[in-house]
């Protein structure tokens, strides 16, 4: 995951798991969902966000220069995966010869809803943003916002790049921000190096680089 590819391809593999339960007829009035299905489901779910916990931990995400959480990148691309997929059901209606039921016998309203379902429990800030992409009948099911790279975490990183006490970003800036709350500016009043808010990582750079010459002279010692 140290490489873009290697993010997005574990990032579109989660997403599909988060929303797989709506493309399955078994979950749906008339079939009984398995419980073991169900499990799998959620042990896949667990598996991913320890993966993206990790990810964290050793490294940063920078857009447009700007070092943001990967929960963004995650909400963004639910909220566009599930728009894109309502807009290709909604199409595959208007192209097919059988009315709504051209998905497995579940009609797309029905599909609709246990994907806005889905949203409402698990990504519930990240619904206004779906439902501006549905408007916009938004079509892509790949990552569409700024270019991201990916920096190791570490004090020399961190020295270099303005994370200082904020730490890295819950949203970004129009065109790019998806919550209709300010998430930073309410994440301020969380304590420091709460995961509601910025994550503070080693200071500003001159306490980092104090710090380290405070290191040294020790050693030297």
């Amino acid at each position: 995951m140290s490489s873009e590819v290697g993010f997005f391809d574990v990032l579109y593999l989660g997403v599909f798991v988060i929303l797989s339960s709506a493309f399955d007829r078994r979950f749906y009035n008339g079939f009984k969902t398995s419980s073991s299905l169900a499990a799998e489901i959620g042990h896949a779910m667990l598996r991913f966000r320890s993966l993206l916990h990790r990810f964290s931990l050793r490294f940063i995400l920078l857009l447009d220069g700007e070092p943001v959480v990967h929960k963004y990148l995650v909400d963004r691309m639910v909220a566009e995966f599930a728009a894109a997929s309502v807009v290709f059901s909604k199409a595959a209606d208007l192209s097919g010869d059988g009315g709504c039921y051209n998905h497995g016998g579940v009609p797309t309203e029905m599909i609709q809803a246990h994907i806005e379902g889905i949203l409402r429990r698990s990504h519930k800030k990240a619904f206004p943003y779906y439902s501006r992409c549905l408007d916009r009948s938004h079509k892509h099911f790949l990552w569409t916002g700024p270019k991201v790279h990916i920096l190791p975490r570490s004090d020399d990183i961190a020295s270099l790049i303005p994370l200082t006490c904020k730490g890295e970003k819950l949203d970004l800036p129009s065109p790019n921000q998806i919550y209709t709350i300010d998430v930073d500016a309410e994440s301020t009043a969380a304590p420091a190096g709460s995961q509601l808010g910025y994550r503070c990582i080693g200071g500003s750079s001159s306490n980092i680089a104090n710090e380290e010459t405070r290191k040294r002279k020790r050693v030297n010692s």
